[in-house]
């Protein structure tokens, strides 16, 4: 099962589609060049999605108990991507610590020809997705993780493909002690 804040169905283009304006802001904070952004749009997207995304986070932990990590998933570039440092910014003036403590960060560190071509829309095997990023320090041994429930965090997902690849690389590396929950800002259909 993949947890979503908001669904957003690209065959809706220019028809009544509620959930628009929630996709166009989580465009904003992944730096989508075609939209036109301003200091003012970015800090509306940052509440908006920030709030979303806590709404969903609070419904989670009913169902599953505490969560020990956040997991946020990286882009198809080298490095962070504009979504990861969204994340951080949402907590980055919070008197709240709570959940930036739980925060971790994937870490795209090559990028595969296919990858330069195709962007976002290539389709990396499993072991070429886990050998091109560097996980966080934390996740690195299984005895960080054995009985840990980690959350896989992803800005959008359409087959739930790249969550399945994490989920399967962390319970290989935990001998399957560990609890994985994926959710995606927003499920594209």
């Amino acid at each position: 099962m993949i947890y979503t804040c908001f669904s957003y169905n690209h065959n809706l283009k220019g028809k009544k589609n509620p959930e628009i304006d929630n996709y166009n802001k989580l465009l904003i904070l992944k730096g989508y060049r075609k939209i036109k952004s301003t200091q003012e749009k970015r800090n509306k997207a940052i509440i908006t999605i920030k709030s979303l995304f806590e709404e969903k986070l609070k419904e989670i932990q009913l169902i599953n108990g505490n969560i020990d990590y956040i997991l946020v998933l990286p882009g198809h570039r080298i490095g962070y991507s504009s979504f990861q440092y969204s994340i951080n910014k949402f907590y980055q003036n919070d008197i709240e610590q709570e959940i930036k403590k739980k925060l971790l960060y994937v870490k795209r560190i090559k990028q595969t020809e296919q990858q330069n071509k195709e962007g976002f829309r290539s389709k990396l095997s499993d072991k070429e997705e886990i050998g091109s990023v560097l996980l966080p320090m934390e996740l690195n041994n299984k005895f960080n993780l054995e009985g840990k429930s980690i959350i896989l965090l992803d800005d959008a997902t359409t087959t739930g493909r790249t969550l399945k690849i994490y989920e399967k690389y962390l319970k290989k590396l935990s001998n399957n002690n560990i609890k994985i929950i994926k959710l995606a800002i927003t499920k594209t259909i």
